[in-house]
């Protein structure tokens, strides 16, 4: 299975699953009596002239015909429009009644759109509003009105780039393979001194080169495993790596720091995780700006509290001074829609509204004061599967999209700028076995590095710059 089918918690699969089938409660059961789930949700990046459908399913037991009203407002009015829900039947489990409408169009002349909706069953007299607080803290959306368009056109299999430099390698005998699982290396780090880290996770290890010697493991150090699976790996401060494993049945991410030695300095868990929540424990990390380590977590299903408001999070582990944060104390704290960006702004990431197939990504920085900074829109003729999420390398999106078809299928790295893509190429995708976690990971400067594992010839980390990188990869 590729790291789509396994881990929906990756990029966007998780986020498509939820705008497409508005999986996520935006109120809570504790702070309302029916129980109801945005179907679909609003989506966070908008363009004039989009369709714009929200819709709420009621699963509360016996209720048969419930009534609803939006209350939407742009920000060029501070008074909220009335707006019916209509009746009908739900998407996803079409014994439930799902309430919805189309939002007039003329909220897409605005850069910021706000709404939230009042449920009601007139026969048992219960209520749900969502977002719990309502007028106080409505949903949101940005209207992009002059985005950075990048047509890719048709992708064209077989015109991948080759690495400017090959950065590590080892035999097929230096690592661990589990050919049952099939589990093998998925994931590695560069360090600020270009030295590259690969999790060797069926022996419970990491690899470590130096920088300019790709041919000699310069060290191996231990992770604390105790017979669970290894998960994603970051660095910490002070030299330190941050690690997670996962049990099942229980599911539940753990969380332990180590120094450079592999000794574990403190261990703690995700207190979002386990079988009951709907938060998988096999997610990514991610750091922020400020050194702090966050989970990305998108999970259907799961009850989330007042704040949660969107279909994507990031869920805090451990501050920027490398301290956990406390299991009961995280999803109150977590980021929701958004990645942090320097300066204060927000990174936003979304998917064009009503597609079957992913064939649009939108993105945006969004300054300290709510205003849009930059966006872009990539436009692709095939339909894409994400890979990397995407993440700001020297102050611009860098965007990995996977393009599959029948035995294979190819990474597309775009770099955006203000002009476009300053950089885009074709990398071929070859991880063997299980690839949970990111095989692409950006590194000091303008660069990107990528894994590529195989259990008879074994596995290779190379280098590519973002200065230059423009290759044909589609047809228009």
């Amino acid at each position: 299975m590729t790291k789509l089918e396994r881990a929906p918690g990756l990029f966007l699969v998780g986020l498509v699953a939820l705008v497409l089938a508005g999986a996520v409660p935006t109120g809570t059961r504790a702070a309302a009596t029916l129980t109801v789930y945005p179907e679909p949700m609003l989506p966070r990046l908008l363009v004039p002239g989009d369709r714009i459908v929200v819709g709420y399913t009621v699963e509360t037991a016996g209720v048969k015909a419930p009534t609803g009203v939006l209350y939407v407002r742009d920000d060029l009015h501070a008074r909220y429009q009335r707006v019916a829900l209509k009746l009908g039947r739900s998407i996803v489990n079409g014994s439930h009644p799902r309430l919805s409408a189309v939002l007039p169009s003329s909220l897409t002349r605005a850069h910021r759109i706000f709404l939230y909706a009042v449920i009601r069953d007139s026969a048992s007299g219960s209520s749900a509003t969502l977002p719990a607080r309502g007028a106080a803290a409505p949903v949101s959306s940005w209207v992009l009105h002059k985005p950075v368009v990048v047509k890719l056109g048709t992708h064209v299999f077989g015109r991948t780039r080759a690495a400017d430099m090959i950065v590590a390698r080892a035999s097929a005998a230096q690592v661990g393979w589990d050919l049952t699982g099939p589990i093998g290396p998925q994931t590695f780090l560069v360090d600020r001194d270009r030295s590259v880290w690969l999790e060797d996770e069926v022996n419970g290890r990491m690899l470590v080169w130096r920088a300019s010697k790709p041919n000699a493991v310069a060290r191996a150090v231990p992770l604390p495993s105790g017979g669970a699976a290894l998960g994603d790996i970051a660095f910490g401060p002070n030299g330190s790596l941050y690690v997670t494993r996962w049990h099942q049945p229980g599911f539940v991410l753990e969380l332990f720091r180590v120094d450079a030695s592999g000794k574990v300095l403190w261990q703690s868990s995700a207190g979002a995780s386990g079988p009951d929540t709907g938060v998988a424990a096999n997610q990514p990390l991610w750091v922020g700006p400020d050194g702090a380590l966050y989970c990305r977590i998108s999970a259907p299903g799961l009850s989330w509290p007042t704040s949660a408001r969107s279909e994507y999070g990031l869920l805090p582990l451990a501050t920027s001074a490398g301290k956990p944060v406390p299991p009961e104390q995280q999803l109150d704290r977590a980021l929701w829609g958004y990645d942090p960006a320097p300066n204060g702004r927000r990174f936003v990431v979304d998917v064009a509204p009503n597609q079957a197939q992913l064939r649009e990504l939108r993105l945006a920085l969004v300054r300290r004061n709510g205003t849009v900074e930059r966006s872009w829109r990539v436009i692709s003729r095939s339909w894409f599967s994400p890979g990397l999420w995407p993440q700001l390398v020297d102050g611009h999106p860098l965007v990995d999209l996977l393009i599959a078809r029948p035995g294979g299928m190819e990474h597309v790295i775009l770099h955006l700028s203000p002009m476009g893509a300053s950089a885009r190429f074709s990398l071929p995708w070859s991880i063997w076995g299980d690839s949970l976690y990111a095989d692409v990971r950006p590194g000091p400067g303008a660069v990107l590095y990528r894994l590529s594992t195989s259990h008879s010839s074994g596995i290779v980390v190379g280098r590519y710059s973002l200065a230059r990188g423009n290759q044909g990869a589609a047809k228009r």
